[in-house]
Protein backbone atom coordinates (compact mmCIF):
# COMPACT_ATOMS: atom_id res chain seq x y z
CA UNK A 1 0.00 0.00 0.00
CA UNK A 2 1.40 3.36 -1.04
CA UNK A 3 1.14 6.16 1.53
CA UNK A 4 1.37 9.84 0.81
CA UNK A 5 4.23 12.00 2.04
CA UNK A 6 1.91 13.77 4.49
CA UNK A 7 0.89 10.44 6.04
CA UNK A 8 4.54 9.36 6.38
CA UNK A 9 5.44 12.66 8.06
CA UNK A 10 2.60 12.32 10.58
CA UNK A 11 3.53 8.70 11.33
CA UNK A 12 7.15 9.70 11.92
CA UNK A 13 6.06 12.51 14.23
CA UNK A 14 3.87 10.12 16.25
CA UNK A 15 6.76 7.68 16.57
CA UNK A 16 9.09 10.42 17.79
CA UNK A 17 6.56 11.61 20.38
CA UNK A 18 6.12 8.03 21.59
CA UNK A 19 9.88 7.54 21.96
CA UNK A 20 10.27 10.82 23.86
CA UNK A 21 7.48 9.89 26.26
CA UNK A 22 8.97 6.42 26.75
CA UNK A 23 12.31 7.99 27.72
CA UNK A 24 10.58 10.27 30.23
CA UNK A 25 8.75 7.31 31.74
CA UNK A 26 11.97 5.33 32.11
CA UNK A 27 13.69 8.28 33.80
CA UNK A 28 10.76 8.68 36.20
CA UNK A 29 10.74 4.95 37.06
CA UNK A 30 14.50 4.93 37.69
CA UNK A 31 14.24 8.00 39.91
CA UNK A 32 11.41 6.44 41.88
CA UNK A 33 13.37 3.20 42.40
CA UNK A 34 16.42 5.17 43.50
CA UNK A 35 14.45 7.25 46.00
CA UNK A 36 12.69 4.16 47.36
CA UNK A 37 16.00 2.38 47.96
CA UNK A 38 17.25 5.33 50.01
CA UNK A 39 14.33 5.27 52.41
CA UNK A 40 15.42 4.03 55.86
CA UNK A 41 13.70 1.03 57.43
CA UNK A 42 11.87 2.01 60.57
CA UNK A 43 10.98 -1.51 61.78
CA UNK A 44 13.12 -3.33 64.33
CA UNK A 45 14.74 -5.82 61.97
CA UNK A 46 18.24 -6.72 60.84
CA UNK A 47 17.98 -4.31 57.92
CA UNK A 48 17.69 -1.35 60.32
CA UNK A 49 21.43 -1.19 61.01
CA UNK A 50 21.52 2.56 61.65
CA UNK A 51 18.67 2.44 64.20
CA UNK A 52 16.61 5.07 62.42
CA UNK A 53 13.73 6.41 64.44
CA UNK A 54 10.68 7.67 62.66
CA UNK A 55 9.99 11.27 63.49
CA UNK A 56 6.74 11.79 65.40
CA UNK A 57 3.88 13.34 63.50
CA UNK A 58 3.94 17.09 63.86
CA UNK A 59 1.05 18.56 65.78
CA UNK A 60 -1.06 20.95 63.75
CA UNK A 61 -0.53 23.69 66.31
CA UNK A 62 3.20 23.59 65.55
CA UNK A 63 2.44 25.21 62.22
CA UNK A 64 1.71 28.40 64.11
CA UNK A 65 4.94 28.37 66.13
CA UNK A 66 7.01 29.82 63.29
CA UNK A 67 8.53 33.25 63.65
CA UNK A 68 6.87 36.36 62.26
CA UNK A 69 7.43 40.10 62.08
CA UNK A 70 5.36 42.92 63.47
CA UNK A 71 5.78 46.63 62.74
CA UNK A 72 5.87 48.90 65.79
CA UNK A 73 4.88 52.60 65.74
CA UNK A 74 7.69 55.16 65.69
CA UNK A 75 5.67 58.36 66.14
CA UNK A 76 6.99 58.95 69.68
CA UNK A 77 10.64 58.31 68.81
CA UNK A 78 12.80 61.45 68.45
CA UNK A 79 15.08 59.97 65.79
CA UNK A 80 14.37 57.24 63.25
CA UNK A 81 17.42 55.75 61.50
CA UNK A 82 17.65 55.98 57.72
CA UNK A 83 19.26 53.75 55.14
CA UNK A 84 19.91 54.55 51.48
CA UNK A 85 16.22 53.80 50.76
CA UNK A 86 14.80 56.32 53.23
CA UNK A 87 13.55 56.12 56.85
CA UNK A 88 13.46 52.65 58.39
CA UNK A 89 10.66 50.68 60.00
CA UNK A 90 10.82 49.35 63.54
CA UNK A 91 10.32 45.57 63.47
CA UNK A 92 9.61 43.12 66.24
CA UNK A 93 10.42 39.49 65.49
CA UNK A 94 8.45 36.91 67.43
CA UNK A 95 8.64 33.16 67.81
CA UNK A 96 5.22 32.28 69.18
CA UNK A 97 4.50 34.53 72.18
CA UNK A 98 8.19 35.30 72.79
CA UNK A 99 9.94 38.36 71.33
CA UNK A 100 13.28 37.40 69.78
CA UNK A 101 14.53 40.84 68.76
CA UNK A 102 13.47 44.41 68.01
CA UNK A 103 15.35 46.25 65.29
CA UNK A 104 15.27 48.99 62.66
CA UNK A 105 15.55 47.83 59.08
CA UNK A 106 14.89 48.95 55.51
CA UNK A 107 11.25 49.81 54.77
CA UNK A 108 11.62 48.57 51.19
CA UNK A 109 13.56 45.33 51.61
CA UNK A 110 13.11 44.67 55.34
CA UNK A 111 16.22 42.58 56.11
CA UNK A 112 17.12 41.08 52.73
CA UNK A 113 20.92 41.28 52.86
CA UNK A 114 21.38 40.93 49.11
CA UNK A 115 19.48 44.21 48.55
CA UNK A 116 19.91 46.19 51.78
CA UNK A 117 21.80 44.92 54.84
CA UNK A 118 20.95 47.88 57.08
CA UNK A 119 19.92 46.67 60.55
CA UNK A 120 20.16 48.33 63.97
CA UNK A 121 19.03 46.69 67.21
CA UNK A 122 16.61 48.68 69.40
CA UNK A 123 16.19 48.37 73.16
CA UNK A 124 12.52 48.91 74.02
CA UNK A 125 13.21 49.37 77.74
CA UNK A 126 15.87 52.07 77.47
CA UNK A 127 14.82 53.46 74.09
CA UNK A 128 18.41 53.27 72.84
CA UNK A 129 19.56 52.15 69.41
CA UNK A 130 22.33 49.63 69.94
CA UNK A 131 25.08 49.98 67.35
CA UNK A 132 27.50 47.08 67.15
CA UNK A 133 31.14 47.72 67.93
CA UNK A 134 33.01 48.93 64.89
CA UNK A 135 29.80 49.70 63.00
CA UNK A 136 29.10 53.28 62.04
CA UNK A 137 25.47 53.99 61.32
CA UNK A 138 26.38 57.06 59.34
CA UNK A 139 28.30 54.96 56.84
CA UNK A 140 25.31 52.68 56.48
CA UNK A 141 23.20 55.47 55.03
CA UNK A 142 25.31 55.86 51.89
CA UNK A 143 23.33 58.91 50.83
CA UNK A 144 23.88 60.22 47.35
CA UNK A 145 22.52 63.28 45.64
CA UNK A 146 19.65 62.18 43.43
CA UNK A 147 19.14 63.53 39.92
CA UNK A 148 15.59 62.74 38.87
CA UNK A 149 15.51 64.23 35.36
CA UNK A 150 11.79 64.99 35.39
CA UNK A 151 10.02 65.04 32.01
CA UNK A 152 13.28 64.40 30.12
CA UNK A 153 11.71 62.31 27.36
CA UNK A 154 8.82 64.71 26.51
CA UNK A 155 11.32 67.59 26.43
CA UNK A 156 13.55 65.65 24.03
CA UNK A 157 10.56 64.99 21.75
CA UNK A 158 9.78 68.71 21.47
CA UNK A 159 13.34 69.36 20.24
CA UNK A 160 13.09 66.81 17.41
CA UNK A 161 12.01 67.56 13.87
CA UNK A 162 8.79 66.03 12.49
CA UNK A 163 10.84 64.02 9.98
CA UNK A 164 13.17 62.51 12.62
CA UNK A 165 12.97 58.84 13.56
CA UNK A 166 12.42 58.52 17.31
CA UNK A 167 14.74 55.92 18.84
CA UNK A 168 14.18 54.63 22.38
CA UNK A 169 17.18 53.37 24.37
CA UNK A 170 16.38 50.90 27.16
CA UNK A 171 19.80 51.37 28.77
CA UNK A 172 19.72 55.18 28.89
CA UNK A 173 15.91 55.36 29.34
CA UNK A 174 15.81 58.21 26.87
CA UNK A 175 14.90 58.99 23.27
CA UNK A 176 17.21 60.10 20.46
CA UNK A 177 16.77 61.37 16.92
CA UNK A 178 17.85 59.04 14.10
CA UNK A 179 20.93 57.46 15.76
CA UNK A 180 22.54 56.64 19.10
CA UNK A 181 25.63 54.76 20.28
CA UNK A 182 23.56 52.15 22.19
CA UNK A 183 21.33 49.52 20.62
CA UNK A 184 17.98 51.27 20.13
CA UNK A 185 14.65 50.54 18.53
CA UNK A 186 12.22 52.87 16.74
CA UNK A 187 9.18 53.80 18.78
CA UNK A 188 5.99 55.75 18.17
CA UNK A 189 5.56 58.96 20.14
CA UNK A 190 2.18 57.76 21.46
CA UNK A 191 3.85 54.69 23.03
CA UNK A 192 6.04 56.91 25.21
CA UNK A 193 2.94 58.08 27.08
CA UNK A 194 2.64 54.55 28.56
CA UNK A 195 6.11 53.63 29.87
CA UNK A 196 4.98 50.40 31.59
CA UNK A 197 4.88 48.89 28.09
CA UNK A 198 8.51 49.92 27.53
CA UNK A 199 10.17 49.50 30.92
CA UNK A 200 11.01 45.95 32.04
CA UNK A 201 9.38 45.12 35.40
CA UNK A 202 11.63 45.07 38.44
CA UNK A 203 11.88 41.48 39.69
CA UNK A 204 13.46 41.87 43.15
CA UNK A 205 11.28 39.94 45.58
CA UNK A 206 10.32 41.27 49.03
CA UNK A 207 10.80 44.85 47.85
CA UNK A 208 10.36 46.35 44.41
CA UNK A 209 8.81 43.36 42.64
CA UNK A 210 6.49 44.72 39.92
CA UNK A 211 3.52 43.10 38.26
CA UNK A 212 1.34 45.21 35.99
CA UNK A 213 -2.44 44.86 35.68
CA UNK A 214 -3.90 42.89 32.78
CA UNK A 215 -6.00 44.67 30.16
CA UNK A 216 -9.25 43.32 31.65
CA UNK A 217 -8.40 44.51 35.16
CA UNK A 218 -7.23 47.81 33.76
CA UNK A 219 -10.60 48.28 32.04
CA UNK A 220 -12.56 47.49 35.21
CA UNK A 221 -10.61 50.00 37.34
CA UNK A 222 -10.68 52.75 34.70
CA UNK A 223 -14.44 52.26 34.34
CA UNK A 224 -14.79 52.57 38.13
CA UNK A 225 -12.88 55.85 37.98
CA UNK A 226 -15.25 57.14 35.30
CA UNK A 227 -18.36 56.15 37.26
CA UNK A 228 -17.04 57.65 40.51
CA UNK A 229 -17.06 61.15 38.91
CA UNK A 230 -13.96 62.19 40.89
CA UNK A 231 -11.71 64.78 39.28
CA UNK A 232 -8.46 63.81 41.04
CA UNK A 233 -6.77 60.39 40.98
CA UNK A 234 -3.80 59.68 43.24
CA UNK A 235 -1.97 56.46 42.35
CA UNK A 236 0.45 54.97 44.89
CA UNK A 237 2.37 52.13 43.27
CA UNK A 238 -0.12 51.73 40.40
CA UNK A 239 1.70 53.20 37.37
CA UNK A 240 -0.37 51.43 34.70
CA UNK A 241 -3.59 52.91 36.07
CA UNK A 242 -1.97 56.35 36.22
CA UNK A 243 -0.68 56.36 32.64
CA UNK A 244 -3.95 55.07 31.16
CA UNK A 245 -6.13 57.63 32.96
CA UNK A 246 -3.63 60.36 32.06
CA UNK A 247 -3.86 59.40 28.38
CA UNK A 248 -7.60 58.72 28.12
CA UNK A 249 -8.89 61.44 30.49
CA UNK A 250 -6.68 64.53 30.16
CA UNK A 251 -9.36 66.61 31.91
CA UNK A 252 -8.68 64.81 35.23
CA UNK A 253 -5.91 65.65 37.68
CA UNK A 254 -3.55 62.71 38.18
CA UNK A 255 -0.53 62.16 40.41
CA UNK A 256 1.75 59.12 40.71
CA UNK A 257 3.73 58.20 43.82
CA UNK A 258 6.07 55.28 43.14
CA UNK A 259 9.47 54.09 44.33
CA UNK A 260 10.59 53.36 40.75
CA UNK A 261 12.41 56.55 39.78
CA UNK A 262 12.53 55.56 36.10
CA UNK A 263 9.07 57.10 35.69
CA UNK A 264 10.51 60.56 36.42
CA UNK A 265 11.93 60.73 32.88
CA UNK A 266 8.46 60.26 31.39
CA UNK A 267 6.40 62.59 33.61
CA UNK A 268 6.74 66.13 35.03
CA UNK A 269 7.33 66.83 38.72
CA UNK A 270 3.75 68.08 39.12
CA UNK A 271 2.49 64.57 38.31
CA UNK A 272 5.16 62.22 39.69
CA UNK A 273 7.33 61.82 42.79
CA UNK A 274 9.58 59.04 44.04
CA UNK A 275 7.99 57.81 47.23
CA UNK A 276 8.29 55.14 49.94
CA UNK A 277 4.71 54.23 50.84
CA UNK A 278 5.21 52.51 54.22
CA UNK A 279 7.05 55.45 55.82
CA UNK A 280 5.37 58.29 53.88
CA UNK A 281 8.74 59.52 52.62
CA UNK A 282 9.36 61.78 49.60
CA UNK A 283 12.85 61.41 48.13
CA UNK A 284 12.59 64.86 46.54
CA UNK A 285 12.10 67.62 49.12
CA UNK A 286 10.11 69.64 46.56
CA UNK A 287 7.66 66.80 45.87
CA UNK A 288 5.30 67.22 48.83
CA UNK A 289 4.41 70.85 47.94
CA UNK A 290 3.59 69.63 44.41
CA UNK A 291 1.30 66.98 45.91
CA UNK A 292 -0.43 69.59 48.06
CA UNK A 293 -0.97 71.68 44.93
CA UNK A 294 -2.58 68.62 43.32
CA UNK A 295 -4.94 68.27 46.31
CA UNK A 296 -5.73 71.99 46.15
CA UNK A 297 -6.79 71.74 42.49
CA UNK A 298 -9.01 68.66 43.03
CA UNK A 299 -12.56 68.75 44.41
CA UNK A 300 -12.67 65.00 45.08
CA UNK A 301 -9.95 62.35 45.23
CA UNK A 302 -9.75 58.63 44.50
CA UNK A 303 -6.59 57.05 45.94
CA UNK A 304 -5.62 53.83 44.14
CA UNK A 305 -2.79 51.74 45.56
CA UNK A 306 -1.38 48.37 44.53
CA UNK A 307 1.14 47.53 47.28
CA UNK A 308 3.60 44.62 47.04
CA UNK A 309 2.37 41.18 48.09
CA UNK A 310 2.98 40.61 51.80
CA UNK A 311 2.87 44.31 52.64
CA UNK A 312 2.60 45.34 56.30
CA UNK A 313 -0.91 46.72 56.64
CA UNK A 314 -0.47 48.96 59.71
CA UNK A 315 2.00 51.41 58.12
CA UNK A 316 0.14 51.29 54.78
CA UNK A 317 -3.19 52.26 56.37
CA UNK A 318 -1.41 54.98 58.33
CA UNK A 319 -0.02 56.38 55.07
CA UNK A 320 -3.49 56.42 53.50
CA UNK A 321 -4.80 58.27 56.56
CA UNK A 322 -2.02 60.87 56.19
CA UNK A 323 -2.98 61.40 52.55
CA UNK A 324 -6.57 61.91 53.63
CA UNK A 325 -5.52 64.50 56.22
CA UNK A 326 -3.43 66.34 53.61
CA UNK A 327 -6.51 66.56 51.39
CA UNK A 328 -8.71 67.77 54.27
CA UNK A 329 -6.12 70.44 55.19
CA UNK A 330 -6.83 72.15 51.84
CA UNK A 331 -10.39 72.89 53.01
CA UNK A 332 -12.12 69.91 51.37
CA UNK A 333 -14.67 67.55 52.91
CA UNK A 334 -13.39 64.18 54.12
CA UNK A 335 -16.37 62.51 52.41
CA UNK A 336 -14.87 63.52 49.04
CA UNK A 337 -11.85 61.28 49.60
CA UNK A 338 -12.21 57.69 48.33
CA UNK A 339 -9.76 54.80 48.40
CA UNK A 340 -9.22 51.62 46.40
CA UNK A 341 -6.66 49.13 47.74
CA UNK A 342 -5.64 46.07 45.71
CA UNK A 343 -4.89 43.27 48.18
CA UNK A 344 -5.03 39.49 48.63
CA UNK A 345 -8.19 38.23 50.30
CA UNK A 346 -6.42 36.71 53.31
CA UNK A 347 -5.72 40.15 54.82
CA UNK A 348 -9.22 41.49 54.28
CA UNK A 349 -9.84 41.78 58.04
CA UNK A 350 -7.46 44.77 58.15
CA UNK A 351 -9.44 46.73 55.56
CA UNK A 352 -13.12 45.80 55.85
CA UNK A 353 -14.21 48.66 58.11
CA UNK A 354 -15.23 52.32 57.74
CA UNK A 355 -17.58 51.64 54.79
CA UNK A 356 -14.97 49.56 52.94
CA UNK A 357 -16.24 46.57 51.00
CA UNK A 358 -14.62 43.88 48.88
CA UNK A 359 -15.55 43.38 45.25
CA UNK A 360 -15.78 39.83 43.94
CA UNK A 361 -13.80 40.84 40.86
CA UNK A 362 -10.66 38.70 40.49
CA UNK A 363 -7.70 40.96 39.77
CA UNK A 364 -5.20 39.54 37.27
CA UNK A 365 -1.63 40.55 36.39
CA UNK A 366 0.49 40.25 33.27
CA UNK A 367 3.28 37.69 33.60
CA UNK A 368 2.47 36.42 37.10
CA UNK A 369 2.79 32.65 37.42
CA UNK A 370 -0.58 32.23 39.20
CA UNK A 371 -2.36 35.56 39.29
CA UNK A 372 -2.58 35.91 35.52
CA UNK A 373 -5.50 33.43 35.65
CA UNK A 374 -8.89 34.57 37.07
CA UNK A 375 -9.58 31.13 38.56
CA UNK A 376 -6.30 31.15 40.53
CA UNK A 377 -5.84 34.75 41.64
CA UNK A 378 -6.65 35.69 45.23
CA UNK A 379 -6.31 39.46 44.71
CA UNK A 380 -9.42 41.64 45.07
CA UNK A 381 -10.47 45.30 45.04
CA UNK A 382 -11.14 46.81 48.49
CA UNK A 383 -12.78 50.23 48.26
CA UNK A 384 -15.33 52.63 49.73
CA UNK A 385 -16.79 53.72 46.39
CA UNK A 386 -20.50 53.25 45.67
CA UNK A 387 -21.12 49.63 44.67
CA UNK A 388 -22.44 50.73 41.29
CA UNK A 389 -18.93 51.91 40.34
CA UNK A 390 -17.61 48.33 40.02
CA UNK A 391 -19.50 47.38 36.85
CA UNK A 392 -18.88 43.78 35.74
CA UNK A 393 -21.76 43.54 33.30
CA UNK A 394 -19.51 42.79 30.34
CA UNK A 395 -16.98 40.65 32.24
CA UNK A 396 -17.36 36.89 31.96
CA UNK A 397 -17.99 34.87 35.13
CA UNK A 398 -20.06 37.35 37.14
CA UNK A 399 -23.73 37.99 37.90
CA UNK A 400 -25.69 40.78 39.58
CA UNK A 401 -27.15 40.08 43.04
CA UNK A 402 -30.24 42.17 43.69
CA UNK A 403 -30.24 41.92 47.53
CA UNK A 404 -26.52 42.78 47.72
CA UNK A 405 -26.84 45.41 44.95
CA UNK A 406 -23.49 44.45 43.43
CA UNK A 407 -21.84 42.03 41.02
CA UNK A 408 -20.65 38.69 42.43
CA UNK A 409 -19.09 35.55 40.96
CA UNK A 410 -21.49 33.09 39.35
CA UNK A 411 -20.85 30.41 41.99
CA UNK A 412 -21.51 32.84 44.87
CA UNK A 413 -24.86 31.98 46.49
CA UNK A 414 -26.77 34.54 48.55
CA UNK A 415 -27.16 33.44 52.19
CA UNK A 416 -30.53 34.42 53.64
CA UNK A 417 -29.27 34.19 57.25
CA UNK A 418 -26.23 36.39 56.66
CA UNK A 419 -28.17 38.51 54.13
CA UNK A 420 -25.09 38.61 51.90
CA UNK A 421 -23.21 36.72 49.21
CA UNK A 422 -20.59 35.31 51.54
CA UNK A 423 -18.43 33.09 49.32
CA UNK A 424 -14.94 34.50 48.89
CA UNK A 425 -13.06 31.52 47.45
CA UNK A 426 -13.20 27.73 47.14
CA UNK A 427 -16.79 27.46 45.93
CA UNK A 428 -20.00 27.83 47.92
CA UNK A 429 -19.57 28.60 51.61
CA UNK A 430 -21.79 26.94 54.23
CA UNK A 431 -23.61 28.62 57.10
CA UNK A 432 -22.60 27.53 60.61
CA UNK A 433 -25.35 27.96 63.22
CA UNK A 434 -22.91 27.96 66.17
CA UNK A 435 -20.66 30.62 64.64
CA UNK A 436 -23.65 32.41 63.10
CA UNK A 437 -21.75 33.05 59.88
CA UNK A 438 -20.76 31.34 56.63
CA UNK A 439 -17.48 29.43 56.53
CA UNK A 440 -15.38 27.66 53.90
CA UNK A 441 -16.80 24.38 52.57
CA UNK A 442 -14.00 22.27 54.13
CA UNK A 443 -14.36 23.83 57.58
CA UNK A 444 -16.03 21.99 60.48
CA UNK A 445 -17.11 23.43 63.82
CA UNK A 446 -14.76 22.68 66.72
CA UNK A 447 -16.28 22.72 70.22
CA UNK A 448 -12.86 23.15 71.87
CA UNK A 449 -11.87 26.18 69.78
CA UNK A 450 -15.45 27.49 69.64
CA UNK A 451 -15.00 28.25 65.96
CA UNK A 452 -14.82 26.58 62.55
CA UNK A 453 -11.54 25.47 60.98
CA UNK A 454 -9.97 22.61 59.04
CA UNK A 455 -10.30 19.23 60.71
CA UNK A 456 -7.45 18.64 63.17
CA UNK A 457 -6.20 22.23 62.99
CA UNK A 458 -7.11 23.47 66.45
CA UNK A 459 -6.09 27.09 66.91
CA UNK A 460 -3.53 27.61 69.67
CA UNK A 461 -4.43 30.55 71.88
CA UNK A 462 -1.55 32.53 73.42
Amino acid sequence: MVHSEEYKAKRLARKQRFMQQAKKNNVFKARRRNNFSRRPNYHNGPQNENNYEKAPKQDSTALRQRGFFQVLPTDDLPNVPECSHGPCLLFEKKNGPEVEETFFSCAIYRNQDEFCDFKLQYNKETGEIEVKEGEDSEKKKKKKKKIFGYNRIPKALTEMKPTDTVLYCKDCINVFANKHECVCEPVEKEALAKPTNLLPPVNEQHGESQFFFSEETLGVIVKAVEKSKVDGILCIGAPRIFENIRASHPEKNVFLLDYDKRFAKFFPSKQYAQYSMLVDHFFDKNAEPKLMEFFQNSKSILLITDPPFGVFMEPLLKTIEKMKQRFVSTGKEITSFYSMIVLPIYIRKYVLHDNFWMSDYRVTYVGHKLYQYPEKTIVRLFNNLPKSCIDLKNVEGYKFCEPCDRYVTKNNVHCERCDACTSVEQGKWNHCDQCDKCVKPRYVHCAECERCHLYGRCIQKY
